[in-house]
């Protein structure tokens, strides 16, 4: 798992062949203004904005996925964004078709936020949409899902 500020994301594109295509990407557009959807940005690569209300961390659940790696960016809004490894968790489901698993077990919180990111490997469990303070919260987020390779 990576937890940088945006403005470092060249620092990973050696992490993956595609990292700098989705550098160009981010750098490429005003993300903020991005609509709701999906965007291509290679053969292989995606990235989807989406909307949603935060939520109790009882009704989220771990997920994780093998094929994927998830770059996670709050675009408006702030939520708590747990974490943890899949071998500390018991694996409740995998769908091989959607590439996504449910795990139970334990994580670790950190504040997510504008202006940060979050790089979740196929190792890692995470659990996003959990609310940073008492009520809920509208988050518009971008979801980028990169090939292992």
């Amino acid at each position: 798992m990576v937890f940088d500020s945006l403005s470092n994301f060249a620092n990973y594109n050696s992490v993956n062949p595609h990292f700098a295509d989705v550098n160009n990407f981010l750098q490429g557009k005003n993300i903020n203004d991005l609509r709701l959807g999906t965007f291509k940005i290679n053969s292989k690569t995606s990235a989807s904005v989406s909307e949603y209300m935060t939520k109790d961390i009882s009704d989220c659940f771990i997920e994780y996925h093998k094929k994927f790696i998830d770059v996670q960016i709050v675009l408006s809004g702030k939520e708590k964004f747990g974490f943890c490894k899949i071998e500390d968790c018991r694996q409740i489901q995998f769908d091989e078709e959607k590439d996504f698993g449910k795990l139970e077990g334990n994580v670790n919180l950190l504040n997510l936020d504008e202006g940060k990111f979050i790089i979740v490997f196929p190792d890692d469990g995470h659990m996003p949409k959990v609310k940073s303070g008492s009520e809920p919260e509208l988050i518009k987020k971008m979801v980028i899902k990169v090939p292992v390779e």
